[in-house]
């Protein structure tokens, strides 16, 4: 498994995309991830494994050995993209303003 995979989930954690129930913390339907990352409550994806063995979201292969069941349901979601490109956004204005500020300087002598 990707070690940098920055696990943050956020209203994907709350429900199975193939059957839009909400995941049970144990039972038939536990978070159960696939070697590709995608989360299944693990009925639903022990079924849809039976009937084609590829991943119900982005069709790579998939075995039921390889599945994985996920017990800390305490991790919250949050999308970070937007936040990623604010932090870019703020280092691209300061490199701004010290280019302006050296240039007043100069200016200045």
């Amino acid at each position: 498994m990707n070690e940098n995979v920055n696990i943050r989930f956020e209203n994907a954690a709350s429900e199975c995309p193939i059957c839009f129930e909400p995941y049970t913390k144990d039972g038939l339907h536990r978070i159960t991830t696939t070697k590709c990352g995608h989360l299944f409550g693990l009925h639903c994806i022990l079924k849809s494994l039976t009937i084609n063995p590829t991943c119900p979201s982005c069709r790579k292969r998939a075995r039921k050995r390889e599945l994985v069941q996920i017990y800390d349901t305490g991790v919250v979601a949050v999308d970070s993209s937007d936040m990623d490109n604010l932090k870019l956004e703020l280092i691209q204005e300061r490199k701004l303003r010290e280019k302006v500020l050296l240039k007043r300087e100069i200016h200045l002598f």
